[in-house]
C-alpha cells in the first residue's frame, strides 16, 4: 500500500476548501494545511474538524511580514493550538529584501518559541536566504524542519541534511535543472 503525505498544502487557497478536505479523507493522504497568516489559522481548523489525515498549521509567511508583522503576536498565542507551523520563513528576493531585518526579528522569534515546545513540525520558506535560515535554526533543533521548495547551493543543502532537516519536493521541483 503507497502512503501519501504532503507536507505543505494550501487548504485555504483552494475556491472548495471542504471539498478538498474530503477528497484528502477519502485518499488517506497525510497533510499539513499551512496558512499564510495567523488570521487564517481558525478558518482553516474549522473546515479540517476532526478529519484524521489533515493538520492545522499556523502561519506568517515571510511575503506578507513587511505588511502584517502584529500578527505576530497572534501567531505566538495561536501556535499553542498545533504542533505544525508553516508557512514561515525567510525570502530575500529583490521583490522582499526591504523587508529583510523585519523578517529575520520575526523568523528568530518563532522558531525561539518554537524550539521551547520541543516537539513542532515546521515548513519553511528561505528564498535566497538558505544560508540565514541554516544559521538560525541550528544543528540541534528539537523538532522537524521541513525546508519548502529548497533552491539553495549543494552546499547549503548538506549542511540541512547534516543538520537533520527534511525536504519537501514538488512536480515543478523535478523539472527544474537546479
Amino acid at each position: 500500500m503507497t502512503m501519501y503525505v504532503d507536507t505543505h498544502f494550501h487548504l485555504d487557497l483552494w475556491v472548495n476548501p471542504f471539498d478538498i478536505s474530503l477528497k484528502i479523507e477519502k485518499e488517506k493522504i497525510y497533510t499539513i494545511a499551512v496558512v499564510n497568516l495567523p488570521t487564517l489559522f481558525d478558518n482553516t481548523k474549522k473546515i479540517i474538524g476532526t478529519k484524521k489525515y489533515i493538520r492545522p498549521a499556523i502561519g506568517l509567511h515571510p511575503e506578507l511580514v513587511k505588511d502584517h508583522y502584529k500578527e505576530l503576536e497572534k501567531f505566538l498565542l495561536k501556535m499553542e493550538e498545533t504542533k505544525y507551523i508553516g508557512e514561515i520563513g525567510l525570502d530575500f528576493s529583490i521583490r522582499n529584501i526591504a523587508s529583510k531585518e523585519l523578517q529575520l526579528k520575526v523568523f528568530k522569534t518563532i522558531i525561539e518559541r518554537c524550539a521551547e515546545y520541543k516537539n513542532k513540525i515546521i515548513t519553511i520558506h528561505s528564498r535566497r536566504a538558505e544560508k540565514e535560515t541554516i544559521e538560525i535554526i541550528g544543528k540541534n533543533f528539537p523538532g522537524k524542519i521541513i525546508l519548502h521548495w529548497y533552491s539553495g547551493s549543494k552546499r547549503e543543502q548538506e549542511k540541512a541534511i547534516e543538520n537533520g532537516y527534511y525536504f519537501s519536493i514538488n512536480e515543478a521541483m523535478l523539472n527544474s535543472k537546479k
